[in-house]
C-alpha cells in the first residue's frame, strides 16, 4: 500500500491532474467542441465522444503533508 512515506515515491514529488469538461468556461467553446467532435466522430465512422480538457501540474511539495509548491 502506498502512503506519503513510500520509500518508492521521491521525498516532496507532487503530480496535479485536473479535468475539465469541455466548455466549463462558456457556450461558445462547448458548441464549437461538440460540433468539431460531431464532425470527426462521423468522419472516423464512431459515435461522439464526450469533450474534457486537462492540465497536468507536476512540481514538488513544500511541506510533508504535501502543500503543492508548483
Amino acid at each position: 500500500m502506498e502512503g506519503p512515506h513510500d520509500p518508492a515515491r521521491p521525498p516532496g514529488a507532487a503530480v496535479d491532474l485536473y479535468r475539465l469538461p469541455l466548455g466549463a468556461g462558456g457556450r461558445f467553446v462547448r458548441f464549437n467542441g461538440r460540433v468539431y467532435e460531431h464532425v470527426v466522430a462521423r468522419r472516423e465512422g464512431r459515435r461522439p465522444l464526450d469533450g474534457w480538457r486537462c492540465r497536468v501540474r507536476v512540481g514538488h511539495t513544500t511541506s510533508p503533508r504535501g502543500g503543492s509548491a508548483g
